[in-house]
């Protein structure tokens, strides 16, 4: 994998993972990617095979290769199912810091996924990753439960999303996986309970803790104390095993942890740019000359610090500035002349400002009374906090106490006597409430203007030493000059670069785009075709079943044929003895039955070979033209056997002939036998219509099947009618036999 190092243009053009600071592509603190490889170990001990990864969140692809690194690096096969929107999802007017607004940008338009994509491409590991674009609560629900062996959860820090993690989670883990994840930089133990249910309910990222002098993701603390209570953590990475409903503790190896080459390459190029940031020169007339970006700021000293990596373009653009110190310095000297000479007005406009906005902030302050008032309070009872000051009732008297100073015991003279020495104006002290912020307003006024006095007697004292320097500063312009139009001319050919490299961005991007489209088609078009399949499965099953329904039915039938026939073959055996005189033709009956048994056996061969090939069509539905030709086959053998039929049908009707020349003595036995031949036509008639019924469920469970099927059993059929005709004249003849 080449380094990841370099400006994200150069990174796209030469193919290389990118995880600088631009478009915040590396998230969270580096360090905390050393923990992965233990953890991959440590589920590869457990689990043999490919290794499944859940990763919730993923952003610009770091997490994601250093898990991809870890399974490489344990020599096993692997998927990472990365689950990321990759769009603005921070509300800005909760999220005010600019972090957030730069990630919504970097989310616009699906730039941030175009270098997920590249990242994992360009660090030889895309056939690993499997991408489910959209949130967590719209992705989870959809995958396969027991499935993954580890699970990351770097999403959301609200609570509610964080707490919805853990929980699907836990569904999808499989026996004995590891459930991790980030930003857990305290546990609820840690945090005062009050503190930490404020912090959730204010649904915000990153919360500042005064009880504990550090920030910390609530939403992460108190999820995860809620699903698992105490869990293993090192430096905010926390891992807990989770089996069968119960979690436990994770150990991992310690020895030789370090992060992986991606990670440590970003964090050696976030080091140079830190080193670029912006340093202080010199002060110089009150003001702070700060180097930043190859130019020099001059910063009012009387504005504390300010850090100019925050600031916006236009912002410091406001700023007095120019390419070197001695030029920043020319102008605040003009600028210096120019406050000396109307320092009077200036003053008489700071103590005009700043009583007009004390007099607002007075303005805004409640109009009701303090729930403690002087006369009430026996006790100290803090009233509100106003300026650098807070006010406190006690005693007949209000109290001004110095907020930097800490608290204040007025209950003990001599704690309030050390208080009021620590520093000038410590403790005022008023008979009313009105008084004492009146005396409040006056200092802070006074204290303005005695840092504004101070600031104009600096630069008048410092004016004189500038009006020297820029003598000295006016001999170096000529060769400033000079290397001003050369660095204008290598400026520009940078700007051309720049452009071409933008072009090429562009077409990256639209490439891209064009195969996210037609990855996109083609896993709907799979999508479809797997929906089409399924149905299809669901058809061929339901005309199984009910096949096999049609076929139990059959076998009833069968079954109550069966016992007609036993029926029919009693009472023949009754007939017997009044059927010596017909022997012979009993006989040539006999024939013509075995004929028809054979027939039968014919038949039920038939019906074996027609159920083979149905299965056969319904396996292999490519080989049509082959079972073609085999129902071409069964038509000429149907074909034959109704040649055979007509050649029965002639015989039969010769002895017909014969049976009805025959004497007409045999009338008697004829009448003798009407009750039998009644038994058994009403049983013929219910056979005809049992076998008519079967042959309608026959019918309607193959009109689903292929034309092929459908010749085949029409051929059948057909056979199948012959037969009953041949039966059914057979049976006949028996009505008209004589005694």
């Amino acid at each position: 994998m080449a380094p990841s190092g370099g400006s994200l243009i150069e990174a796209l053009l030469n193919n290389r993972p990118y995880f600088g600071p631009e478009l915040r592509a590396l998230q969270g603190v580096p360090e905390r990617h050393k923990y992965f490889r233990p953890i991959v170990e440590y589920v590869c001990r457990r689990f043999g095979g490919s290794i499944a990864i859940l990763e919730i969140g993923s952003w610009a692809g770091a997490s994601t290769v250093s898990w991809a690194t870890a399974l490489r690096d344990a020599h096993r096969t692997g998927t990472i199912t990365c689950v990321d929107p990759w769009r603005p999802y921070f509300d800005l007017s909760v999220q005010s810091e600019s972090v957030y607004a730069e990630m919504n940008k970097a989310a616009e338009n699906d730039v941030v996924l175009a270098l997920f994509k590249h990242n994992i491409s360009a660090s030889g590991f895309a056939k690993m990753v499997r991408i489910e674009r959209g949130t967590s609560r719209e992705i989870l629900p959809g995958l396969k439960p027991k499935k993954f062996h580890v699970i990351y959860i770097d999403g959301s820090h609200l609570y509610d999303d964080v707490l919805s993690d853990i929980r699907e989670a836990k569904r999808l883990a499989a026996k004995g996986a590891i459930i991790c994840g980030d930003d857990l930089e305290v546990q609820a133990e840690q945090v005062p309970a009050k503190e930490l249910d404020e912090f959730v309910g204010r649904r915000r990222d990153y919360l500042s803790s005064k009880l504990l002098s550090a920030s910390y993701h609530a939403g992460v603390t108190a999820a995860v104390a809620q699903e698992f209570g105490n869990v293993s953590a090192w430096g905010g990475f926390w891992a807990m095993e989770y089996a069968s409903g119960k979690s436990n503790k994770v150990r991992l190896k310690a020895e030789n942890l370090s992060v992986p080459d991606h990670i440590r390459v970003a964090m050696e190029e976030q080091a140079k740019i830190q080193a670029a940031q912006p340093h202080l020169v010199e002060k110089y007339l009150g003001f702070n000359l700060v180097q930043f970006r190859g130019r020099t700021y001059a910063v009012a000293g009387g504005l504390g610090r300010v850090d100019l990596a925050t600031m916006s373009a236009g912002d410091l653009a406001k700023l007095p500035n120019a390419d070197t110190p001695e030029s920043v310095k020319e102008i605040v000297v003009n600028s210096t002349t120019k406050i000396t000479a109307a320092s009077d007005e200036l003053k008489a406009a700071i103590r005009e400002a700043l009583v007009s906005a004390l007099r607002d902030e007075l303005a805004q302050r409640p109009a009701t009374a303090p729930a403690a008032t002087a006369e009430t309070a026996s006790t100290p009872q803090l009233i509100e906090g106003f300026l650098d000051y807070n006010l406190i009732a006690y005693s007949g008297q209000y109290y001004g106490a110095l907020k930097s100073l800490g608290a204040v015991d007025l209950e003990d003279s001599r704690s309030r006597e050390s208080f009021a020495s620590r520093a000038e104006n410590a403790l005022i002290v008023a008979d009313t409430i009105g008084e004492l912020t009146e005396r409040i307003v006056r200092l802070a006024i006074s204290a303005k203007l005695l840092g504004a006095d101070t600031a104009l007697k600096e630069a008048r004292t410092n004016l004189q030493r500038a009006e020297r320097d820029i003598a000295a500063r006016d001999e170096k312009l000529t060769a400033l000059g000079a290397r001003t139009t050369q660095l204008a001319h290598d400026l520009s050919s940078r700007d051309q670069q720049i452009a071409a490299l933008e072009r090429r961005l562009g077409d990256l991007a639209n490439e891209l785009s064009n195969r996210d489209q037609s990855i996109a088609a083609f896993h709907a078009r799979e999508a479809r075709l797997s929906n089409d399949i399924s149905g299809r499965d669901q058809q061929i099953a339901a005309l199984k079943t009910r096949e096999a329904q049609l076929s139990n039915d059959m076998s009833a039938r069968d079954q109550q044929i069966a016992a007609l026939k036993a029926r029919e073959a009693q009472l023949s055996n009754d007939m017997s003895a009044r059927d010596q005189q017909i022997a012979a033709l009993k006989a040539r009956e006999a024939q013509l039955s075995n004929d028809v048994s054979a027939r039968d056996q014919q038949i039920a061969a038939l019906k074996a070979r027609e159920a083979q090939l149905s299965d056969d069509v319904s396996a292999r539905d490519q080989k049509i033209k082959a079972d073609t030709a085999r129902v071409t086959a069964l038509q000429s053998e149907a074909a034959a056997l109704a040649s055979k039929n007509a050649l029965l049908e002639r015989r039969l009707e010769a002895t017909f002939a014969e049976v009805v020349t025959a004497d007409a003595a045999r009338e008697k036995l004829a009448q003798d036998l009407t009750g039998v031949r009644e038994d058994l036509a009403r049983n013929e008639i219910a056979r005809r219509a049992l076998v008519a019924e079967a042959e309608r469920h026959v019918a309607t469970a193959k009109a689903l099947r292929n034309e092929v099927a459908h010749l085949r059993r029409r051929a059948v059929n057909r056979v199948l009618g012959r037969l009953g005709r041949l039966y059914s004249r057979i049976t006949s003849d028996r009505r008209v036999l004589p005694d």
